[in-house]
């Protein structure tokens, strides 16, 4: 049986332990459109698909040319 794609919710610390940015600007990123939509999964707690998550980090790494700087590093190491 396969996974299905985004069914895990990360929850705000963890995604603070995949992104290095506070609250308050995870918070404003999100409002200004510039990052992934929280979802309600009770009264008091929200959480993100971790699929949103990895395609955010996919696009900011395309966006800032991070990979294929690592894949240039490592095709010289080896």
């Amino acid at each position: 049986m396969g996974s299905v794609k985004g069914t895990r919710i990360l929850s705000l610390a963890g995604v603070r332990e995949l992104i290095p940015l506070s609250r308050s600007q995870i918070f404003r990123l999100e409002r200004a459109g510039q990052f992934p939509s929280r979802i309600r999964i009770g009264m008091r707690r929200i959480g993100w698909f971790d699929s949103d998550i990895e395609e955010w980090l996919d696009g900011r790494r395309n966006a800032s040319g991070a990979k294929a700087v690592r894949d240039s590093s490592l095709k010289s190491a080896g």
